[in-house]
């Protein structure tokens, strides 16, 4: 019981924003072309996390979509 369990290694090393930009409430994933493009601009050693997400908290989905569809 009680509040969730953040233990563990956080890191920083990508440029996918922890929750989902307005910009993108309805798309999961980033066009190919465009992640490329954050990724370019990006620091050193940075990308997008999970296969060009617009977010790293996934549930709950991007409006309209069910989870497991």
């Amino acid at each position: 019981m009680g509040g969730p369990d953040l233990q563990g290694v956080w890191d920083f090393r990508s440029v996918t924003p922890l929750e989902r930009p307005a910009e993108f409430e309805n798309q999961e994933y980033l066009h190919p072309l465009a992640a490329a493009e954050v990724e370019l601009w990006g620091d050193p050693g940075t990308e997008l996390a999970g296969g060009n997400r617009t977010a790293l908290i996934v549930d709950p989905p991007p409006m309209g979509r069910k989870t497991g569809s």
